[in-house]
């Protein structure tokens, strides 16, 4: 048997993303979580690579619509990552403080 890769559940740290306004078009709080990437077999991978979005720029996420979010906001899969590793560097640098 395969073993289970460990996935990071932190249910504060997704409510600390939810109260940050949308990192898309910078609509106010709350957001939603999105999860960039999925563990595969249609799991959810790790908290720590979520990014706030509005629920209109979910959906647009969602739907790859990532022309529609480059034309209007300039924002791609590149901002999405950075956005990811920005959120948590300032995460761990308030859990270390």
């Amino acid at each position: 048997m395969i073993p289970r890769p460990h996935t990071w559940r932190s249910p504060a740290y997704l409510a600390w993303v939810r109260d940050m306004p949308c990192i898309v078009c910078a609509a106010p709080a709350p957001s939603e979580p999105h999860h960039c990437t999925t563990a595969g077999l249609r799991l959810k991978c790790s908290d720590c690579l979520v990014i706030p979005v509005c629920r209109s720029c979910h959906r647009a996420i969602q739907e790859q619509r990532w022309t529609d979010l480059l034309l209007r906001y300039h924002f791609g899969r590149a901002e999405m990552w950075r956005a990811v590793a920005t959120l948590m560097e300032k995460w761990f640098t308030q859990e270390v403080t």
